[in-house]
């Protein structure tokens, strides 16, 4: 009944287990962008998700043709993303790079010291947007008593919060490491009081997810500064933050089998469901992205601000009114553009994603005595906040927001 997408399927999983032993050999360390956004993009949340589709029971049935087109389109994504890192561009590089330059987003590690002001001035910004967060989501003390609740609830109407509060989260994890200069195991452990703050922090987030990212960032400076960690211990530290997640959910009776909790991955067959009725909603020819502008402007300053804008479009198209009562379902990585370009929308996704992954870490890799770029290494190699000519705002507002941040010690150091 499935035969041709569960071969596209094992093709699929073939191709990108090729592309992760690539990265892997071409980087030295699973955490890198090719390796560790491939295993998650598309090992949990398409190959996994998909799988799920032929060994469980759904609500609904898939048309084998259905699934067979979103594959043929994730297999084009996946392939887009990963040409930078085979070709790998030169003139990206330099174009990248002077980007960065011309915006001052450069910060030699002898003028990063470990300073209390700027440690106080992080934590004065990561309580500033939880504050500004429990008022502009309405969420209030539930964010304290009950903060998964409030994750789940209360940060839709105060998204932009929401983000600066929980990239500021990581920010301090990158800060207390880069400028502390751990360069042994015994000097991780005498900063690791300062990780049990960060990780109490990531309690009130409400999100598994900011909990797993704390600990990868804190194996992504060791690893690059400290000792390279083998493929091997990676594999049983992967396998072992894979089991922590599904019991978490198991703990927080999200789900109450391990079917269940796998089934925390559906993105992909929500995305199958938009692929098979794209022709009654799509291409809308930028109107998805002008849209998604809004998702910048906190519904506190704009009370009339509409609910539906960006990818959620498709959403609502496919669930309609399901905005209003909190259901939002996560789709894949290349949709958002899909929905706007068709095809060349997945083909931008993919190139956009992946070259700049590519360049932020290569520039890393060339230069790893600069505190931003340490920091945006990690970010496109691990928190891979990126919905393609979109959600790069967000990223580029927040190196802006820790330059002027670390501004303060640069200028009293100077």
């Amino acid at each position: 009944m499935h035969q041709n997408s569960i071969a596209l399927l094992i093709f699929l999983s073939t191709f990108v287990f090729g592309l992760i032993i690539y990265g892997i050999k071409l980087y030295k360390t699973p955490l890198n962008p090719l390796t560790f956004y491939l295993a998650l993009d598309s090992g949990l949340r398409v190959i996994l998700s998909c799988s799920l589709i032929f060994f469980t029971d759904t609500e609904q049935n898939f048309n084998d043709a259905d699934i067979v087109d979103a594959l043929l389109l994730h297999l084009l994504y996946v392939s887009c993303f990963a040409l930078p890192f085979i070709l790998r561009p030169r003139w990206l590089l330099r174009a990248v790079d002077t980007i960065r330059r011309a915006f001052f987003l450069s910060m030699p590690r002898s003028k990063t010291p470990f300073s209390v002001l700027t440690l106080f001035v992080i934590i004065a910004f990561i309580c500033f947007n939880f504050f500004m967060l429990m008022i502009a989501g309405d969420g209030g003390m539930l964010w304290i008593t009950d903060p998964r609740e409030a994750y789940q609830n209360y940060k839709f109407g105060a998204g932009n919060y929401y983000l600066f509060w929980v990239w500021s989260i990581s920010f301090f994890t990158i800060y207390v490491l880069y400028s502390t200069k751990a360069r042994t195991k015994k000097d991780v452990l005498k900063i690791s009081p300062l990780f049990l703050v960060i990780f109490v922090l990531t309690y009130f987030t409400g999100s598994k997810q900011i909990f797993f990212v704390n600990i990868l960032l804190i194996l992504f400076y060791y690893t690059h500064y400290i000792k390279l960690i083998s493929v091997k211990f990676f594999t049983v530290i992967g396998l072992t933050l894979f089991g922590l997640f599904l019991g978490l959910q198991l703990l927080q009776g999200t789900t109450s089998n391990l079917i269940g909790a796998l089934s925390y991955f559906d993105y992909f067959q929500k995305s199958i469901e938009f692929v098979a009725q794209y022709n009654n909603i799509g291409p809308t020819y930028g109107d998805s992205f002008i849209s998604s502008f809004w998702g910048y402007v906190p519904r506190s300053f704009a009370p009339d601000k509409p609910l539906i804008y960006g990818q959620l479009m498709i959403q609502d198209f496919l669930y309609p009114g399901a905005a209003e009562v909190g259901y939002y379902p996560a789709f894949a990585s290349w949709t958002f553009l899909y929905l706007d370009f068709w095809v060349f929308g997945v083909i931008i996704s993919g190139f956009f994603v992946g070259g700049l992954s590519w360049a932020l870490y290569e520039l890393f890799r060339r230069n790893s005595d600069d505190i931003f770029l340490f920091s945006m290494a990690a970010q496109a190699a691990i928190t891979i906040y990126m919905v393609p000519l979109h959600g790069e705002l967000y990223i580029f507002f927040w190196f802006i927001l820790q330059r002027i941040i670390l501004n303060i010690h640069f200028k009293r150091t100077r």
